[in-house]
């Protein structure tokens, strides 16, 4: 065989070795879910692989005591690590089938930006404080009064 001829059947070998991992990660997807507990320990939230959200539960009678605002923000956070903790798995399950083969090595761009992909969902899994959400900003202005506020008087 020439240098082309053996360069194409290890690519065709490499799409092969894939396409067989692609069924078994999605068969794996299908099946997986991630449940997260609120800090406060108010709200239990189970979400899939591509972060909806599939449960919710609240827990001990703490909800019959929270505010609504503070009962939102809890379903937000756990509802927020647990998409985080979802999309961390995905790209553990994902990455070798993103891994390129060492027959398209020289290929530009041919990576994957998994923080483009996730954005700042990640850094909830990699230590960062997350930004609030500007619902969540308004939901904290109404139980706390701020003197910075503009009124309709």
């Amino acid at each position: 065989m020439t240098n082309y001829e053996d360069l194409i059947a290890r690519a065709q070998q490499d799409l092969e070795n894939i396409r067989e991992e692609t069924v078994a990660v999605q068969e794996r997807l299908a099946s997986s879910s991630f449940t997260t507990t609120s800090k406060d320990r108010s709200v239990e939230v189970t979400v899939g692989a591509q972060g909806e959200l599939t449960g919710l539960r609240f827990l001990e009678r703490k909800y019959r005591t929270m505010a609504a605002p503070q009962l939102a923000a809890s379903v937000l956070e756990a509802t927020t690590r647990a998409r985080a903790q979802a999309a961390e798995r995905v790209i553990e399950m994902v990455r070798p089938l993103t891994e390129i083969s060492s027959a398209f090595s020289d290929v530009p761009n041919a990576g994957t930006d998994w923080g483009s992909i996730f954005g700042e969902l990640l850094q909830e899994t990699r230590g960062a404080v997350p930004r609030p959400a500007a619902a969540d900003k308004r939901l904290r202005d109404e139980i706390v009064d701020d003197p910075h506020d503009v009124t309709d008087n």
